[in-house]
């Protein structure tokens, strides 16, 4: 619908929205939610995530939401422990990056879904 860098707009605009629910962490809540959006403009310009005039291909899109959630989720593990803000604890990592690799393959099963069955009739 947003065209080209959709997801990197909407990462500003929730990263501007969120950053003022925990003021402290500002500049990591706008950053993350930038790179999350534009992790997933990538991926789906990489993996060539069209809506063709049958259907999205849900199998590249779920590909494209799951490496960038997982992309992100290191990064962000990495960052937290690095500045100090969290200990190293490898186990609690190893499940927020598994969680976080299934929460994007169900984000792109359930937005493909919803793309094919009621929003690219209405698009169109």
């Amino acid at each position: 619908m947003t065209g080209r860098f959709g997801g990197t707009m909407t990462g500003i605009v929730s990263g501007l929205l969120t950053q003022f629910w925990r003021p402290i962490f500002i500049p990591f809540t706008f950053l993350f939610a930038v790179a999350y959006g534009f992790l997933i403009d990538y991926f789906i310009l990489l993996f060539r995530v069209r809506s063709s005039p049958s259907a999205v291909n849900t199998w590249r899109l779920v590909a494209a939401l799951s490496i960038a959630s997982a992309i992100l989720g290191v990064t962000s593990m990495y960052v937290t422990v690095t500045v100090g803000i969290m200990p190293w604890a490898p186990f609690i990592y190893l499940m927020i990056l598994i969680g976080g690799a299934l929460n994007g393959v169900a984000a792109g099963y359930i937005t493909a879904q919803i793309w094919n069955r009621y929003l690219m009739k209405r698009w169109r």
